[in-house]
């Protein structure tokens, strides 16, 4: 992705979230990414989350943030990065990527990109779809806007953190969709680009967290394996998760 096409995609996503803040429909502060984004670098793993967690309201109708900071702020890092091994989140990534031996995937010397389909931020998921008005809209828009940079982008893969509110939202884009473990693990194919849909990891319970990590480092190192041939190396893993 050229530093025009950045620019350029950059420009349109913050417009629409800016708009959408200072109209009131949707007065909450927003970002995009988490960590630095790869502009000129192809991403060997690309995460994606729901929304950044935060409080309060964007503006309080009377001291209105300067667009030109706040699209400066949209393209960088979000300043609490330092901060992710202290986030339910992350911890909760790196077991799953330490039960695969796929931890180094994670570290600062790697080529990984955390980013947000969902732009807005709320406590949580469930407080967004909640008190959100035509959440629905919004969230489907910011989740096409997200698809853009992965077009240009290229990552080698797509983590998506949820199954239900961030793979299946992109699933128009998809081929050759796999449930391999009912509520821990689906996959396809978006152009030839492989993507990956787990269990949201801020999720306070942590059964089949091994599984998950053993299984994506298999997926990982076999991409082109099949389902049957799947089910075959976990088998036994998997009849222990369903009991």
């Amino acid at each position: 992705m050229t530093k025009e096409e950045f620019s350029q995609w950059a420009e349109k996503t913050c417009r629409y979230c800016y708009d959408k803040a200072v109209s009131g429909e949707m007065n909450l502060h927003f970002c995009a990414f988490q960590s630095k984004p790869l502009i000129d670098k192809q991403p060997g793993l690309l995460i994606l989350g729901l929304n950044p967690h935060s409080f309060g309201t964007f503006w309080d109708g009377e001291n209105l943030p300067s667009y030109g900071k706040v699209k400066d702020a949209f393209c960088e890092e979000e300043t609490a990065f330092h901060t992710k091994n202290d986030w339910f989140i992350w911890q909760g990534l790196k077991r799953v990527f330490r039960a695969g031996n796929i931890e180094y995937m994670l570290e600062d010397d790697y080529p990984y990109m955390f980013m947000n389909i969902l732009y807005f931020c709320t406590e949580s998921i469930s407080a967004f779809k909640r008190d959100c008005d035509r959440q629905g809209e919004v969230f489907n828009a910011c989740a096409d806007l997200t698809g853009e940079p992965i077009q240009l982008l290229r990552p080698e893969r797509i983590l998506c953190l949820s199954i239900p509110d961030c793979f299946n939202r992109l699933q128009k884009r998809f081929t050759a969709r796999r449930t391999l473990i009912p509520s821990l693990l689906a996959t396809a194919q978006w152009d030839d680009m492989p993507v990956y849909g787990i269990r949201h990891t801020s999720c306070r319970n942590k059964r089949g967290e091994g599984l998950t990590g053993k299984a994506l480092q298999y997926l990982f190192d076999h991409p082109a394996a099949s389902t049957d041939e799947f089910q075959q190396a976990f088998a036994e893993e998997i009849k222990l998760f369903k009991q």
